[in-house]
């Protein structure tokens, strides 16, 4: 996208407008990044008012509205040449030509237990998503499941896997590929016999055989026995220690009691599992939500082990509401920034991010590009 210090013969008042749009493209990207980051395998396409539908992510349908920037460059080019050329064009109604194009809409990123609360929808008929059929809430039921539970001043509810982890829901398998996109990226390489052994509908690449299912399931769970005897060998005063010395490099973090403190505020979030001696440096334009989106949903199970089995660390998204005992957080506009100053400072054998913080590569593109990918040695000699 064209910087404002390209646009010399723009009016001022134009050249704002279009670095304004542009900075919005940018948070929208950041944002569905973010979402499929954290595991978020479900998108909502709203097509009329009161229905939705429901893909998974990597759905073809909705392929060109997760990429924001295809999205807005032909908005902002007919922007850019339209100034351009009609100095005296009256921005209010330009700006009302952009929002009626509906390009600062996006389809909404979610799991399946995000679903329990969700308007009324259908399943994408292409790509046919592993979801629930949905059922209106009966009188009463909306405000029966506000009630109850709660954590850190909100209302939680165990969905499917509960609220602590628990090893018998960590690894059901799932026999649809989370990723055939990438896996079809690997398969026109080297890689190719291997990625294709695992699929049992290759070069398709979207549902998995029972035996890796199975193969996978008893690696993931054997991964999972490594972290907690990993955890359990934390000394707890080693780890107590390192949270203080990390928290009072950074004074403008504050404990946080209710969430609702933090509820639509940008910044930087440390989550604090006390029984496990972990903690997980987060970001967010809202950081409540974020946190809650953490508690409830699961990671793909396809990506339960990031890298090897004895190397893997296990993801934030496994842990459940109760798991977290404490919570601080900062309010920043530079949340990338702080993140990644704030990951370096830990000692990686008491954080559980899988990548390093920041502007650096994430998720996927982290695996791929293995040198921002956190492991840790979970068997000892």
């Amino acid at each position: 996208m064209t910087a404002m210090n390209e646009l010399p013969r723009m009016q001022p008042a134009a050249a704002e407008l279009v670095a304004e749009l542009e900075a919005l493209a940018r948070h929208q990207q950041a944002e569905i990044d973010g979402h499929l980051l954290a595991g978020d395998d479900l998108a909502f396409s709203r097509k009329k008012v009161g229905s939705a539908v429901v893909h998974r992510a990597a759905c073809r349908t909705i392929a060109k509205q997760l990429d924001r920037r295809s999205v807005w460059n032909g908005v902002l080019d007919a922007l850019r040449f339209a100034a351009q050329h009609d100095p005296d064009a009256d921005l209010h109604e330009v700006r009302a030509a952009v929002e009626a194009t509906g390009v600062t809409k996006m389809p909404v990123l979610v799991t399946v237990d995000d679903l329990a609360t969700a308007p009324k929808y259908r399943e994408c008929a292409t790509c046919k998503p592993k979801i629930p059929a949905h059922r209106r809430a009966a009188p009463g039921q909306v405000g029966r499941l506000t009630q109850g539970t709660t954590h850190f001043g909100v209302a939680v509810k165990p969905g499917s896997y509960g609220l602590t982890i628990d090893r018998s829901k960590h690894a059901e398998v799932d026999k649809k590929s989370s990723l055939p996109g990438t896996d079809r990226l690997f398969a026109a390489g080297h890689l190719h016999e291997s990625i294709a052994a695992r699929y049992a509908d290759a070069p398709n690449f979207t549902t998995y055989t029972d035996e890796w299912c199975a193969q996978h399931q008893a690696d993931a769970l054997r991964n999972f026995d490594l972290n907690m005897a990993f955890f359990a060998a934390i000394d707890r005063q080693d780890f107590e220690a390192e949270l203080s010395r990390v928290l009072a490099q950074e004074p403008k973090f504050t404990q946080v009691t209710n969430l609702m403190e933090i509820d639509g505020i940008r910044g930087v979030y440390v989550m604090v599992l006390d029984e496990f001696k972990q903690a997980y440096v987060g970001i967010s334009g809202d950081m409540a939500k974020r946190i809650r989106q953490h508690w409830s949903r699961q990671r793909a199970f396809d990506r339960l082990i990031f890298g090897t089995v004895e190397t893997s660390i296990l993801s934030i998204d496994s842990f459940r509401a109760f798991d977290t005992t404490r919570l601080y957080a900062m309010k920043t506009d530079s949340p990338e920034t702080a993140e990644e100053r704030i990951v370096a400072a830990f000692q990686p054998n008491f954080l559980l991010n899988r990548t390093a913080g920041g502007g650096k590569l994430r998720g996927l593109q982290a695996e791929i590009l293995t040198g921002t990918v956190k492991r840790r040695s979970l068997v000892t000699e």
